[in-house]
């Protein structure tokens, strides 16, 4: 089999979130991070025929980049990585030792649901590095959703802290404050997604252009009212 660009982007991505991934036999791409509150789920146009057990995502990336048009023949305990003569023979991670998602992600309810551009996201994430905000907060009153990227440190201190705000296009029927941090955030980069909040506080982002989702836990600081 051939991993189309996509694929390998995506897992590219999901590598900076755990190193490590366990492919099940299928299309489907799932991963999480060590405190199990970011679950990214990609499905594929790729089909494994075989289960993949990968310990270190970069290194087998690094190893499928050295080659133009690497093929992989997959086996039970290991895959063969190869193009023409030359061949890697890549070994298997025990089960056992890789964190993963054992099923998919549903939403408890669906209660706001709103869209991001690419754009917006970017602007978000590089406002946050200037600012030195760690939080970014999505905030509504009387159907206004406002995204605002502030200092909370400061806040915290009793200081006022420099912020950045954008005023979102979609209405919505809930007021509500939802947190994240930013680092969770940066997941996001590089699409637009329609954006469902849960009143659990947990979210879904989902990429407009791909079969690509994050499920993100928002901080206990939020609420919904």
């Amino acid at each position: 089999m051939q991993l189309s660009k996509e694929t390998l982007d995506i897992m590219k991505l999901m590598s900076m979130l755990n190193q490590s991934i366990i492919i099940k036999e299928g299309s489907v791409l799932r991963t999480m991070n060590e405190d199990a509150n970011v679950v990214l789920e990609y499905h594929s146009e790729d089909v494994f025929e075989q289960e993949v057990r990968i310990f270190n995502m970069q290194e087998f990336l690094s190893i499928v980049n050295v080659f133009d048009k690497p093929e992989l023949e997959l086996f039970d305990n290991y895959c063969f990585i190869k193009q023409g003569r030359q061949k890697v023979k890549f070994i298997y991670a025990d089960a056992a030792l890789l964190n993963k998602p054992t099923r998919g992600v549903k939403l408890p309810s669906e209660d706001v649901v709103m869209n991001l551009s690419s754009e917006q996201i970017t602007r978000i994430v590089k406002m946050s590095a200037i600012l030195s905000a760690n939080v970014v907060s999505f905030v509504s009153k009387g159907g206004k959703v406002k995204i605002i990227v502030e200092d909370k440190a400061a806040i915290d201190e009793r200081r006022e802290p420099n912020s950045y705000e954008i005023e979102l296009e979609d209405e919505v029927g809930v007021d509500f404050t939802a947190d994240f941090t930013i680092e969770k955030l940066r997941l996001a980069l590089g699409h637009s997604y329609t954006v469902t909040f849960s009143n659990k506080l947990i979210s879904k982002w989902k990429a407009d252009d791909m079969e690509f989702s994050a499920f993100i836990t928002m901080e206990l600081s939020s609420s919904f009212k």
